[in-house]
């Protein structure tokens, strides 16, 4: 049998060819040199046995161990420190908080005084480095017991090995313990992003340790590690490992950032860790049956001084309230992350024990009562970090009166009415004298009592509980209309749309049943009353006993571009006292109208600006609406009729060729965009995640692969583009490629990325996905969970390949590696004369239309292939070991 060649290239062969019937769908692609490949054959060519990668563990168990060592040190690096680490064996990563230190070189740990010996083959003196091994290196580290690195020649004998070991150490410190969220923030997150990837196969050396550290969180140690914790100081021996880390990497307060070393792990994973670890029940609010509160109670400082007054307002409003007041509770950790993972709503005063947070359901609330002076502190280390949990984030800032710092200093004092000239005039330590160790609060529970009912129906929403509940609850069984008695049926409609605005636009909603969302970028209205649709004039019409209003808006997501809104036909709401139009058609689930203009044929603009927008303002509706498609347009729905018909069951109404009037109980005009290629969990409607997005594709268009290790072969797809932006020395790239073990697919046709079906499943095949800057890289949203999405960042162009493709490739859990280009690879510096061209070293000289011809239009580049070379190796280590 012929060998297939490694060496594919879509577009170059003339054919391609589909088959289609109702019984099948056939899928052939010619190839290069003539192999004609089946689809479901190139998937199965690449796809793994799925029973071996079931367990997770399949990988690993064919690696070599010191192979799978370094590799995974090798994460904790990068740049010119994973540089010094292949040349030395010996490299630390200093950020702005932390510094880790790791060897790939087999090491002895002399616990009789810290030391770690590290053999180098370098000349000169022996190095010596200095760590003493906690995450936050600007805090108070006097407490923490320095660990020596000795870096040493062959004329150094290091002592003897006592005991060896054939897993690398990690040394780190349990540092000032007793703070929950420190213990969190600086220790226990910290030790979860350094070692999480070894799973389990790690020895954990704690300095300075605690018992009671111990008892508090052994079972998430034991989860990291399969062995015995060491304690230095009752240990007293000299042990030899294949590696070491010494010190813990943090990534920012109650954060794990998954673009950041080591790469790939997020807050949500870290929760789904911690419920394993705690044996936690509650994934969701919605599967605790009534609404829990728990109320953090206060005894020094910071106390609720009417709190019996809370607690009675807290019942009455249908929460079952559960009151901590000792720290005895919250110290035995295991029971505690129980209970208040059993809540529905943590509510405390600004302080560490709202760390607990990290426990609570995904869906529910927290609630702080944020103090005069505390604003910074209680955004930054609890506010910020709940909404990246997956927690809605209530925030209830005091007024000046129910601070008790009034009756000790009176109203106009500047303590009360400048807290920022406490911090700047007396420094941290006095601000915090006066707003965290002197304050108590007297809640106003008439403004108190709107937060809580708040909190209330966000974790009481039906849209939230668990699918069947929500059909049983909302729709008619056959055709799936929102139903009920009327009431219920309205109240059940009311709550979808009202989620699709905020604060006063909400409470417009309420009042008068019209609001609009307008933001930055776009601008959306909503009715939640019946209304008329004249698809013969676009127009909107809601009856009201009010004056007659009239609202004009085109429904794109993307409101800046005021040249690209002349291509969108406008849509005009009235609502007043008016002769309403006669229902021709009436329907029982909610209307959302939008164009399919713009930037229509861009696949970038498709998604970013239709498709996703659609997706955040639709989800939650859950196929039970009906789109009206402005500007009707057939190629769009040829290429996104699957993605569309997973967010509605109903036929999409095309106004041109409708013609006639609709009655529908509700009704959405334009869409909700978040940013580019992304949605953000804490903005409107709330919940939705880049994740779920990508889900959805793989489910809508059903892709094979959720994860890059189901792929046998490391697979890359390199984007050949034939106009602007062309890499020049294309078949060396390729070359080099195969030669690092990739089997390698060019794409060079653009009739192959229009056909999005199979291109989506095409690429979904692949671990590696490299091109230049361009709309082709939105296909990385088709990417595997895992896989590495390499942009060739050109000259003029680095705020938009980091704004359009890299920040969002990290959000989609895709590795993201950028490879600039030097001057001397850019076709530019022949155009400029000199590497030292203002064009060439300050692009934002040129205005942004002339940039876009010389960046964009007139640049193309020669790779560097020994510089590439090195990109295209850390590609393959992270998709061949790339957990599940």
């Amino acid at each position: 049998m012929e060998k297939e060649p490694r060496k594919l290239i879509f577009g170059a062969a003339p054919a391609l060819v589909f088959l289609l019937s109702l019984s099948m769908l056939c899928v052939c692609v010619d190839f290069f040199w003539g192999n004609t490949l089946p689809f479901d054959r190139w998937v199965q060519y690449f796809s793994a046995s799925e029973a071996g990668f079931r367990d997770g563990k399949a990988v690993n168990k064919t690696l070599e161990e010191q192979e799978f060592i370094r590799f995974h040190l090798g994460r904790l690096v990068r740049g010119v420190d994973r540089r010094d680490l292949d040349a030395t064996g010996f490299a630390c990563d200093r950020a702005v908080h932390t510094v880790v230190c790791v060897s790939n070189k087999h090491v002895r740990i002399d616990t009789r005084n810290m030391t770690v010996y590290i053999p180098s083959d370098q000349a000169g003196v022996d190095n010596e480095t200095v760590v003493r091994p906690y995450a936050r290196q600007e805090d108070e580290l006097k407490v923490i017991t320095p660990v020596r690195m000795l870096q040493y020649r062959n004329t150094t004998v290091p002592p003897e090995c006592q005991y060896n070991h054939n897993i690398p150490a990690v040394v780190f410190s349990s540092g000032s313990t007793g703070n929950v969220f420190h213990e969190m923030n600086e220790i226990i997150i910290p030790l979860y992003i350094t070692t999480k990837q070894f799973q389990s196969r790690v020895l954990f050396v704690l300095e300075d340790y605690k018992p009671s550290f111990m008892t508090k969180y052994g079972k998430v140690l034991s989860r990291l590690s399969a062995y015995e914790v060491m304690n230095p100081a009752a240990n007293g021996s000299l042990h030899c490992f294949p590696g070491s880390v010494v010190g813990l990497k943090y990534h920012d307060n109650l954060a794990l950032n998954s673009s950041d070393i080591p790469g790939g792990y997020s807050m949500s994973d870290f929760r789904h860790f911690l419920r394993q670890a705690y044996d936690l029940k509650f994934v969701h609010v919605s599967q605790i049956t009534k609404p829990r509160l728990m109320l953090l109670s206060r005894t020094n400082t910071r106390r609720f001084l009417n709190e019996v007054e809370m607690i009675a307002l807290m019942e009455g409003i249908g929460f079952q309230v559960i009151v901590i007041r000792r720290s005895k509770v919250i110290s035995n950790l295991g029971k505690f992350s129980q209970l208040i993972n059993s809540c529905s709503v943590l509510v405390g005063a600004h302080g560490a024990g709202l760390t607990n947070e990290i426990f609570l359901p995904s869906g529910a609330v927290m609630v702080q009562v944020e103090l005069l002076g505390t604003e910074w502190a209680s955004n930054t280390y609890y506010g910020d970090t709940a909404r990246g949990m997956g927690v809605h984030y209530l925030r209830y800032k005091i007024e000046a009166e129910e601070s008790s710092l009034v009756k000790l200093y009176g109203r106009n004092h500047s303590v009360v009415t400048d807290p920022g000239s406490v911090y700047r005039d007396g420094g941290y330590r006095a601000a915090r004298t006066v707003y965290l160790d002197q304050q108590n609060v007297r809640v106003n529970l008439v403004r108190f009592r709107e937060t809580l009912v708040e909190a209330l129906s966000i974790v009481t929403d039906l849209d939230r509980l668990p699918l069947y509940l929500q059909f049983t609850t909302y729709f008619q069984h056959q055709k799936g209309y929102y139903q009920g008695t009327c009431g219920k049926k309205q109240e059940s409609l009311d709550s979808l749309l009202s989620r699709l605005v905020k604060g006063e636009d909400q409470e417009k909603l309420k009042a008068t049943g019209l609001a609009c969302n307008s933001e930055v970028y776009s601008i959306h209205c909503v009715s939640n009353r019946p209304v008329q649709v004249d698809t013969r004039a676009m127009t909107v019409t809601i009856a009201s006993n009010q004056s007659i209003r009239e609202t004009v808006i085109r429904p794109y997501a993307r409101q800046e571009d005021e040249v690209l809104l002349e291509r969108v036909t406008p849509v005009k709401i009235l609502q007043g006292n008016t002769t309403l139009p006669v229902c021709q058609y009436n329907h029982e689930i909610p209307a959302v109208i939008f164009s399919s203009s713009g930037f229509v044929g861009n696949v970038f603009h498709e998604i970013n600006e239709i498709l996703i927008p659609l997706f955040i303002t639709t989800r939650l509706f859950k196929s039970r609406v009906a789109f009206i498609l402005e500007d009707y347009n057939p190629s769009f729905l040829r290429k996104y009729g699957k993605a569309l018909s997973g967010l509605t069951s109903y036929e999409i109404i095309n106004p041109s060729a409708n013609q006639s009037v609709h009655c529908f109980p509700g009704a959405v005009v334009g869409l909700k965009f978040h940013g580019h290629l992304a949605l953000n969990s804490s903005d409107i409607p709330g919940g939705l995640s880049m994740r779920e997005f990508r889900k959805f594709l793989r489910e809508s268009m059903n892709l094979k692969y959720s994860h890059v290790s189901q792929i046998k072969t490391p697979t890359v797809m390199l984007l050949s583009r034939r106009s602007t932006r062309r890499i020049l020395n294309e078949d060396e790239l390729v070359a080099m490629m195969e030669e690092l073990g990739f089997r390698v697919v060019v794409v060079a046709r653009a009739k192959v990325i229009s056909n999005l079906n199979l291109f989506a499943s095409l690429i979904n095949s692949c671990s590696v996905f490299v091109g230049a800057h361009g709309a082709g890289l939105t296909n990385e949203l088709f990417l595997p969970d895992g896989a590495v999405m390499v942009q060739v960042d050109l000259i003029g162009l680095e705020w938009a390949a980091a704004t359009y493709y890299g920040n969002p490739a990290r959000a989609m859990g895709v590795h993201y590696l950028r490879y600039k280009i030097e001057p001397e690879e850019s076709s530019l510096l022949k155009v400029f004369g000199r590497r030292d061209h203002t064009y060439i070293t300050d692009p934002r000289a040129l205005p942004v239309q002339a940039g876009k011809e010389v960046y964009l239009n007139g640049q193309n580049a020669r790779i560097n292939i020994t510089r590439f070379r090195e990109t295209m190796v850390e590609a393959m280590s992270l998709v061949r070991y790339s957990p599940l």
